[in-house]
């Protein structure tokens, strides 16, 4: 984590190249996230001066459309919520950035689950995973539950949907995790996506290497039903 503490205009010529080099670490981040004062009346200005830094230590638009995140912040302090989410609409349109923009309060939370789903996402991305939504009988619950905590990630309450008999769980995978639980719970189904994509249990296992990661010792043995879970 790299924290600028804001960029500061009109630096004196010393400074400048020391400040730029400090923010050379920026190439290396796996997620920008320019935190904005929407509220100040320099707003679109000191967004401006961010990006003009930005292009010259050399993070072009492709790298920004890759893993730049914009928050406005402080909406809590805006008088006139309306107007403001009419000018944030236009400006939107005005400039149709490549990257996601959340308008958002650090001060009271709000949208702060809107940020960490885009940061979320884009963290994903850039670690090549992605959400799957997995459906299995009640009665397999213990066992892949087992196993999904083991090997992915589970985080809230919110995860877990479920109708009848029937447990849907929403887990963040990459791909050959994924084809690693098909081939443990859903042999048919893996057996047809090999034979598309020629992918075999010999070369699956190879693949993964010393790539894998479990989870902590704490989680493994975490088998009970769902938060909420009732069997009507």
């Amino acid at each position: 984590m790299l924290d600028t503490v804001g960029f500061i205009t009109d630096l004196p010529h010393g400074l400048v190249e020391s400040f730029k080099a400090t923010l050379e670490e920026m190439h290396f981040a796996d997620v920008i996230v320019h935190v904005r004062d929407i509220s100040h009346p320099q707003t679109l200005y000191q967004r401006d001066t961010v990006l003009q830094v930005l292009k010259e230590i050399g993070v072009g638009e492709e790298e920004l459309a890759q893993k730049y995140i914009e928050v406005w912040n402080k909406i809590d302090l805006i008088e006139d919520r309306r107007q403001f989410e009419e000018q944030y609409a236009q400006e939107l349109e005005e400039s149709k950035p490549d990257y996601p923009v959340v308008m958002m309060s650090c001060k009271t939370g709000e949208n702060k689950s809107l940020f960490l789903e885009k940061v979320g996402e884009l963290a994903s991305k850039v670690m090549g995973k992605k959400y799957y939504r997995l459906e299995y009988p009640y009665d397999q619950h213990n066992k892949r539950i087992s196993w999904l905590y083991k090997h992915s990630s589970i985080t809230q309450e919110e995860d877990f949907e479920y109708e009848g008999d029937v447990i849907s769980v929403k887990v963040l995978l990459d791909e050959v995790t994924y084809q690693r639980y098909l081939k443990e719970f859903e042999r048919e189904i893996f057996d047809s996506s090999a034979a598309r994509s020629g992918v075999t249990s010999k070369n699956l296992q190879a693949h993964m290497g010393e790539k894998r990661q479990d989870r902590p010792a704490a989680l493994e043995g975490r088998g009970m039903p769902p938060p909420g879970w009732t069997n009507s």
